[in-house]
């Protein structure tokens, strides 16, 4: 984990007009926290819903504050670059229907 935390740029601008990149990105975590264990399907699918309405950046900050700490810093695995791959986008993470056994 490095990094500060991703919903600090959110916090710090909290009424800048989210886009669907934002939510692509945040939806992203919010499946890897599923597929993790670490939050069960009914908050995933209450933090989804709360995530995809979501208009400006202060609306995302509590949906990104109920990740484990793991996924709400910038660091290798999410947050930068992924190698060869396009700048700015993340790297696609596993299924929602796959589970840590």
């Amino acid at each position: 984990m490095s990094g500060q935390p991703v919903e600090q740029r959110y916090a710090n601008n909290p009424a800048a007009a989210v886009d669907d990149a934002d939510r692509t990105l945040v939806e992203e975590r919010l499946k890897q926290a599923y597929v993790e264990g670490d939050i069960d399907i009914d908050e995933f699918f209450m933090l989804l819903e709360r995530l995809w309405a979501a208009r400006v950046g202060g609306e995302l900050v509590p949906v990104l504050r109920a990740l484990p700490a793991s996924l709400r810093h910038t660091g290798p695995a999410l947050g930068s670059d992924p190698v060869g791959g396009p700048p700015g986008v993340a790297p696609r993470g596993p299924s929602i229907f796959q589970r840590r056994r």
